[in-house]
């Protein structure tokens, strides 16, 4: 830790190490919420891709979740990365926020490909309606 030194001044050493320990602890717990999160938001979007009715409060409430999942980590891993030494904890903080933000990054894709899908499949039946009645007034 960057701030050991600073432990010694204000009292009891071993004290200030089993708070870091914690702290290392809560962040790796932190990691670990991130992807339940992610977890519990992955069938919402996807039921949301692929229902025909479009209620923009529940799409924007699910995006918003995704964004928070990208931003949170970014934020740990810069304080992290500023406040401890370099060790396998802070490697390990930091694959698994990578991968909260890899996995969050392609189920938005995924997302926005099957609403896409979705629009092309009403654009086309719209035009194929027209199509077919512009015939029918031949």
């Amino acid at each position: 830790m960057k701030y050991m030194a600073e432990c010694k001044i204000y009292g009891n050493f071993f004290l200030c190490r089993r708070f870091a320990r914690l702290c290392k602890n809560l962040c790796l717990l932190l990691t670990a919420l991130f992807h339940s999160i992610h977890n519990m938001v992955v069938p919402v979007l996807m039921s949301l891709s692929a229902s025909h009715n479009y209620n923009s409060r529940r799409h924007i409430r699910a995006l918003l979740i995704c964004v928070f999942l990208v931003l949170a980590p970014i934020a740990l891993l810069t304080y992290l990365w500023q406040a401890f030494n370099v060790g396998t904890w802070l490697l390990a903080v930091t694959a698994f926020c990578i991968e909260v933000i890899v996995q969050v990054l392609v189920t938005v894709s995924v997302y926005l490909l099957f609403l896409y899908d979705q629009y092309l499949k009403v654009s086309a039946a719209k035009s194929k309606t027209a199509i077919e009645t512009s015939i029918s007034c031949f």
